[in-house]
């Protein structure tokens, strides 16, 4: 199926299934770059070694599926703050924008021609304390709409509210630099406002979130520029063959 110039692509693997986009688990390694492989190394429990080889090689096979060219073939920059992107030929050749996430037992990656992209997964069971946290990461109008809600329907609202941020962040390439409380969401449908100070217009992005089967959240965001509006389309890779 085509990448359509209107669609966000967002691929999603689980720890447990034995293929990436129908190729065996165990082949997935030579598909990573020495570099990647590398940085695996220094990883130390083999999960999370495994989570970091899907993640990659899903990027790379997902990739491979809007264009001509090898999984292992592709080569990848980053910006100032650590954002990954396509080498500037290929992205000149190809004209793919992408973001990769893992966390708990899964891992995803979106992809996109017409615009920049960040993803972000996280588990529901993930261990943090909304209460801890929310001052650090939530603006006021986000931490208030947490303070009516029950322990679980909390946690879900702040993971929900947390990686959206998250994807924010990824798709605009800021990394740590973006104070987390200078940008609030509202959900159903999720929307962005920002601090006074913050440079940046709310029409200018196009956000989507939802729970996935395998237990855990995912929030993807898009800068439309000219592209208006956009489709999410979530793709597992179990369903899919090499």
């Amino acid at each position: 199926m085509p990448l359509l110039p209107d669609t966000v692509d967002i691929w999603i693997a689980h720890i447990d299934d034995t293929a990436v986009l129908g190729v065996p688990n165990t082949s997935l390694d030579g598909i990573l770059a020495p570099e990647e492989r590398e940085r695996r190394s220094r990883l130390r429990f083999g999960s999370d070694r495994k989570l970091f080889t899907m993640a990659h090689a899903l990027l790379r096979m997902a990739l491979a599926r809007y264009a001509p060219v090898l999984p292992s073939a592709w080569t990848f920059t980053r910006g100032a703050y650590g954002k990954p992107a396509l080498r500037a030929d290929q992205m000149q050749m190809h004209r793919l924008y992408f973001s990769l996430s893992h966390a708990g037992t899964a891992v995803t990656c979106a992809v996109c021609h017409a615009a920049d992209v960040g993803v972000d997964i996280e588990p529901l069971d993930n261990a943090v304390d909304p209460c801890e946290l929310a001052a650090s990461v939530l603006s006021p109008a986000e931490q208030a709409s947490l303070s009516a809600l029950e322990n679980g329907a909390r946690r879900q609202r702040f993971l929900a509210l947390w990686t959206l941020k998250e994807a924010y962040v990824k798709a605009r390439g800021l990394g740590l630099s973006f104070p987390l409380q200078d940008c609030s969401f509202s959900l159903d449908p999720p929307q962005i406002a920002f601090a006074g100070h913050v440079v940046d217009d709310p029409d200018d992005w196009q956000f989507d979130s939802q729970l996935v089967d395998n237990g855990h959240i995912i929030a993807a965001a898009a800068h439309l520029g000219s592209a208006r509006p956009l489709r999410f389309r979530y793709r597992y890779s179990r369903d899919c063959q090499s």
